[in-house]
């Protein structure tokens, strides 16, 4: 009978639980981040990215126009975005639109492993 009452408990419990973890979003690097399908998981699932790490220029502007999306859509200005898609605006009128610390946690380099150390490296990617 306790072991009833606790389980309920903790079954009511879990709204509120959730609602904590969405008001505090989880938060997430994603490196070797390509065009970000990975990622659109984690943000449809409730994470708050922090940063891209990727070294394909074309990946870095595919990020940086999704971010572009969540930003604008979260603003109510989502037609900016469609305006953008439909050819009515140039990317750099839409990045316009967004705050410069939101384009720049996409970053462009190129990461890599020494097997020797074992240690992540960095070279600026150009």
């Amino acid at each position: 009978m306790a072991l009833k009452m606790e389980a309920k408990k903790l079954e009511e419990q879990i709204p509120e639980t959730l609602a904590k973890i969405m008001e505090n979003k989880l938060t997430f690097i994603e490196l070797f981040a390509g065009a970000g399908g990975l990622s659109e998981g984690f943000i449809r699932t409730g994470f708050q990215p922090v940063a891209y790490i990727e070294m394909d220029n074309y990946s870095c502007l595919t990020l940086k126009t999704r971010l572009a999306y969540y930003y604008l859509k979260e603003q109510g200005k989502s037609a900016l975005y469609y305006d953008y898609i439909k050819g009515n605006i140039t990317r750099e009128q839409l990045y316009s639109y967004i705050p410069q610390n939101l384009l720049c946690s996409v970053i462009n380099e190129f990461l890599y492993i020494d097997p020797l150390k074992q240690g992540l490296k960095h070279k600026e990617y150009t």
